[in-house]
């Protein structure tokens, strides 16, 4: 039976989003070039969840997936840094 976190790696794969290993419960890369190692491969991924099936599930961003991601934190200002953007460019 394959982990959560393997069907969702999986799952993001399918939809064209190169994935990437993660320590448990952290933002940490596992493997050693990081997102640079993201991939769309099933037999990739199957081997890194294969080998660390609690593993989060990273997603590599910009033009490898096709999405951009905006990281708000709201202690250093991160909403109004949101309604600024959305402001000028909707």
């Amino acid at each position: 039976m394959l982990s959560r976190f393997h069907v969702a790696a999986r799952m993001y794969a399918e939809r064209g989003f190169a994935v990437f290993p993660l320590a448990p419960q952290s933002k940490r890369p596992i493997v050693a070039t990081g997102f640079k190692a993201a991939s769309l491969d099933s037999a990739t991924i199957d081997r890194w969840w294969s080998r660390g099936p609690t593993s989060n599930v990273g997603i590599a961003t910009g033009a490898t997936s096709g999405i951009v991601v905006l990281d708000m934190d709201p202690r250093n200002g991160g909403e109004e840094s949101h309604y600024d953007l959305r402001s000028r460019y909707g």
